[in-house]
């Protein structure tokens, strides 16, 4: 006789045997003393609203009369975080030519520099070495 395959221990199955034992008692009223979620009842799929012809801004508020309190609460949000993000973005534009001026400008300058700082640097690395 071939042996069945278990797919969770024992001990994890009796819990969940237990619980919904536990469930089933708090249904019909005989135990008061679990604490208990209540989630909404799901809503009834809703039809929807002709598009044809239809704007964005008209579709969007066909859309929203029919929405209920919580999910209008969730469109006010994002309605928020998209002025929010609209005041925060700045476009920022390039003028290649102004930059590639300015890069020219102090092109010998930083070479200067990297060449000062190089020497420099050797310097202080021997000093490290002598240590």
């Amino acid at each position: 006789m071939k042996k069945s395959k278990k797919y969770m221990p024992e001990e994890s199955f009796n819990l969940l045997v237990e619980a919904l034992n536990q469930a089933i008692e708090y249904e019909r009223g005989e135990r008061d003393d679990l604490r208990v979620t209540v989630l909404a009842a799901p809503t009834q799929p809703r039809a929807k609203p002709a598009v044809v012809g239809l704007s964005t801004r008209d579709l969007i508020v066909s859309e929203i009369e029919t929405l209920n309190e919580a999910e209008l609460r969730q469109v006010a949000d994002y309605v928020a975080f998209l002025r929010f993000q609209g005041r925060r973005q700045t476009t920022l534009v390039f003028d290649e030519a102004r930059i590639a001026a300015i890069y020219a400008e102090f092109a010998d300058e930083d070479l200067a520099l990297a060449e000062e700082g190089i020497a420099d640097y050797a310097v202080e690395l021997e000093r490290e070495d002598v240590r």
